[in-house]
């Protein structure tokens, strides 16, 4: 069964970030979705939450917005509102 769109997005977009080492830097894999706006996505691995600006064209690398570690994160919540909405996020003030 071949990979869902985003999850290929998402694998392509870290395998850009780390320069094809595979992205282990980072964790594995969780999910990814676009974000509103076109042209950035979230990526989630085990390890972090990242912003990711996919190229136009992909001859271009990927470029990292920013990340947040999850051990950073106070909380995630989903409020009640349709699947495909990104959950709420809570960040541990610096």
């Amino acid at each position: 069964m071949a990979p869902a769109p985003g999850q290929a997005m998402g694998r392509w977009l870290l395998l850009g970030l780390s320069g094809g080492a595979g992205g282990g830097a980072d964790g594995g894999f969780v999910a990814c979705r676009p974000l509103a706006g076109g042209g950035e996505f979230a990526v989630l691995t085990t390890r972090r939450l990242l912003c990711v600006a996919a190229p136009a064209a992909r001859r271009w690398a990927p470029a990292l917005r920013w990340a947040v570690a999850l051990e950073d994160l106070l909380g995630v919540r989903r409020r009640a509102a349709p699947p495909h909405r990104p959950p709420a996020l809570l960040v541990r003030p610096g």
